[in-house]
């Protein structure tokens, strides 16, 4: 009796893997972004933040989704300058995909050992890279609202 492809060893870590490298793509594809706008298909997004509009300073997430849509288009420089969540994101999707792809291939070969030991190494890095990305996320924040003229 043959199992089916979905119960084979290391088949859902890699499925999982190119769906986020399929949804990178998918989002480069249809998505760009200038320093102003997101545009999906060539039609710009026009939504203002709501914070700065009623409270003249920006939210916590302004410049997200632009710095990320330049990340996925390699334009690093100014998706940081707009808002370092955005690369860092980016960054961390690809990753999220390698870690799928590495877990897939050691269940494949029933590394149990290893893939214990690889899973404990993912979750600090995971808790590392997390907590400096809040860090840099919200220091970015502070220092933009600091710099403005209220």
């Amino acid at each position: 009796m043959s199992r089916s492809i979905a119960s084979r060893s290391g088949f859902i870590p890699s499925l999982l893997g190119l769906i986020l490298l399929a949804e990178l793509a998918l989002t480069r594809f249809a998505m760009t972004a200038d320093l102003n706008l997101v545009y999906v298909l060539g039609h710009p997004i026009n939504i203002v933040c709501a914070a700065k509009q009623h409270f003249g300073i920006p939210c916590p997430t302004c410049g997200f989704t632009r710095g990320f849509v330049l990340s996925i288009h390699g334009n690093f420089l100014d998706a940081w300058r707009l808002s370092p969540s955005g690369p860092l994101f980016a960054i961390a999707v690809v990753a999220a995909a390698l870690v799928c792809f590495v877990y897939a291939l050691l269940q494949s070969r029933n590394l149990t050992d290893r893939m214990q030991a690889f899973r404990k190494y993912v979750q600090a890095a995971t808790f590392v890279y997390s907590t400096a990305g809040i860090a840099i996320w919200l220091a970015t924040w502070v220092t933009v609202v600091r710099g403005m003229k209220l």
